[in-house]
């Protein structure tokens, strides 16, 4: 699949991707400004600010003008945060694409911020907040990042917590706009049926009209690793994750890692499910995951255990994660490969995934690979680099549990560690 990797003159990045055998097309927008970039006194100002920026600019003064007017053509639209980015889109039909152009780029460079707007969102984010800890498989993700990341800003709530979020105002937040929406920490990607690449090239320098150069941020990358965080609840099943370090985004080894968290427990085929729904039926919910960062990442398995049980499975989960090591099969790699080329292909048949291949790559690394390149990286993995990394990474002394359940899974959890 062919692209286009433009250096706009105000140092945003545009990506053109074409696709001719759709209808669809997808503007997707990347800024490099999460929670690992907050200070501990604006703790979820980015996905507050994210939500803010759909409430109205001076061209479409409220939410409902725009949400209309996106509505009007048949669009999707939405926004996210992360630890180290938040990102925006609108999905339309091809013939919209400049009309997309158009209402984003306004959202983006010239949201009002109204005062009015603020103090709603403040409401609304508190109640998100309370939705988030009523979800135990939800906010076990938080407890999990607190733990492994403790003491660094990666393991930040990226929701915000009520106390920040209440003594958020105006100029806090138009502020950390001004220092990271900045043209050369902007990435864009369009992608679909692109009729005419060069003029939405123009279109996009035109309407991306961002300013100013941004200043470089340190991150830090030391971490005070906690070995159990655990939330005490009264609930009727505990959310349980285990997990380890991994590489980063630009890691060489990435791609290995991703084969070997489909192994342990990416799919129903994998070990993890195998093992601990089918043959012990002690979970109905169990999955393993790679999450990568710019300079770390984490392999986890997040499962929903009786409380009974938590004992047996966590004893379970991390027995698997040793025997990979000693009998991992040439068929089980095999699979693994075909896979995850088979999901990327799947993904790739839809204009939005097609921006999410390709701006994640430019985004972490600065670099990128076509589907068919990337795929050519799979099959030379072999089963003796996905055993190497298990050996590397999932050291029983480094492991992190977090979980959400009754007091007394605490004690279970602290007696199989203990033991190790």
């Amino acid at each position: 699949m062919e692209f286009q990797d433009i250096k706009l003159k105000n140092g945003v990045k545009l990506l053109l991707v074409p696709r001719k055998d759709t209808e669809a097309v997808t503007l997707l927008v990347y800024i490099g400004a999460g929670s690992r970039y907050e200070n501990k006194n604006v703790v979820g100002i980015s996905h507050f600010l994210e939500h803010l920026l759909f409430d109205g600019t001076k061209r479409r003064p409220t939410a409902l003008d725009v949400s209309r007017e996106i509505d009007a053509i048949g669009a999707s639209f939405n926004g996210l945060t992360t630890e180290e980015l938040t990102y925006f889109y609108i999905k339309a039909a091809a013939n919209q694409l400049e009309k997309i152009i158009d209402l984003l780029s306004d959202i983006l460079l010239n949201s009002k911020c109204a005062e009015s707007d603020i103090a709603k969102e403040k409401k609304v984010i508190t109640e998100e907040i309370k939705m988030y800890e009523d979800t135990p498989g939800e906010l076990v993700y938080d407890l999990f990042g607190e733990g492994i990341f403790a003491g660094n800003a990666l393991g930040r709530r990226i929701i915000g917590r009520r106390e920040t979020i209440a003594a958020l105002d105006r100029k806090k937040i138009v502020d950390y706009k001004n220092q990271y929406y900045l043209g050369k920490n902007i990435y864009v990607c369009v992608s679909g049926n692109l009729r005419n690449p060069s003029r939405i090239a123009k279109l996009i320098e035109k309407k991306f009209a961002f300013l100013g150069r941004k200043s470089k941020t340190e991150i830090s990358s030391t971490f005070k690793q906690k070995k159990i965080s655990f939330l005490a609840q009264e609930t009727k099943q505990t959310n349980l994750i285990a997990g380890f370090y991994a590489p980063a985004f630009s890691s060489s080894e990435r791609t290995a890692v991703r084969l070997l968290a489909i192994v342990l427990g990416g799919n129903m085929s994998s070990r993890m499910f195998q093992k601990i729904r089918v043959e012990k039926g002690l979970a109905y919910f169990i999955r393993t995951l790679y999450h990568p960062f710019l300079d770390t990442g984490f392999i986890a398995t997040h499962a929903g255990i009786a409380n009974e049980k938590t004992s047996e499975a966590l004893t379970a989960i991390l027995g698997e994660y040793q025997r990979v090591k000693k009998d991992l099969t040439a068929k089980e790699t095999r699979d693994a490969k075909n896979y995850l080329i088979g999901q990327i292909k799947i993904d790739l048949e839809d204009s939005q995934e097609i921006g999410y291949f390709y701006l994640n790559q430019l985004f972490y690394t600065g670099k990128i690979k076509t589907p068919k390149e990337y795929f050519a990286e799979i099959e030379k993995i072999g089963r003796e680099d996905i055993v190497s990394l298990a050996e590397k990474y999932l050291i029983a002394e480094k492991l992190t549990i977090a979980a959400i359940g009754p007091q007394s899974v605490k004690k279970d959890i602290e007696k199989i560690i203990n033991s190790k």
